[in-house]
């Protein structure tokens, strides 16, 4: 799922590499989200970025790619890596492409998935501070889920609400919609609405 921490956990991947003394210029982290990386646009750009930063480095190297799934047929590119033994690859991805099942048709079985979903109610309960009561922190989590970015908001309703409703209509219209091609998109949109309006106005007890 989109927002979900993905990128914080390969940031800490980052990290832990730098803390094992191996040099930033053995790591080789593209972010698809940064304009920075705009001219990554298909697997052939892919290649030749990772080649000429690497062909000069000594020793063990190490590629993450964020949200790889903005690289056009980007599989080819981390297959080629892969066979040439060129670095050691985390990549991470979140839209209805990366389906366990069609990962494992890009890379015929040569990955390890790492699944991350939101938190549980004892992971959230980390992100507040000296909560005074357990069953209105329960409520809330109910009520607004467990993605990480909620506790940036300062639990101001009306601006969780906006933020909540950006990741759900990119999901919907960027993954769900256009994976299974559905037609009657009004009507869909209506459902799922329906759905989070009556969680929402569950009985409080």
């Amino acid at each position: 799922m989109r927002r979900v921490g993905k990128s914080s956990i390969m940031k800490l991947f980052i990290t832990e590499l730098i803390d094992n003394k191996i040099p930033e210029t053995n790591i080789i982290y593209i972010n698809k989200e940064s304009l920075l990386f705009e001219d990554i646009a298909d697997y052939k750009s892919l290649y030749n970025y990772v080649n000429e930063k690497i062909k000069n480095i000594q020793g063990k190297k190490y590629l993450f790619v964020d949200e790889v799934q903005e690289i056009e047929e980007w599989e080819k590119g981390i297959i080629s890596f892969f066979s040439e033994n060129m670095c050691d690859i985390v990549i991470s991805g979140s839209n209805s492409n990366l389906l366990s099942s069609e990962l494992a048709t890009f890379l015929t079985g040569r990955y390890v998935e790492i699944a991350v979903y939101p938190l549980t109610f004892r992971e959230f309960l980390t992100f507040r501070k000296n909560p005074s009561n357990i069953e209105d922190e329960f409520r809330f989590y109910l009520k607004y889920g467990g993605l990480p970015g909620i506790h940036q908001l300062l639990s101001e309703e009306e601006i969780i609400y906006t933020y909540l409703s950006s990741i759900l209509n990119t999901i919907l219209y960027r993954d769900i919609i256009v994976k299974y091609k559905i037609r009657h998109v009004a009507l869909f949109d209506k459902i799922v609405r329906l759905i989070i309006l009556r969680m929402l106005l569950l009985p409080k007890k």
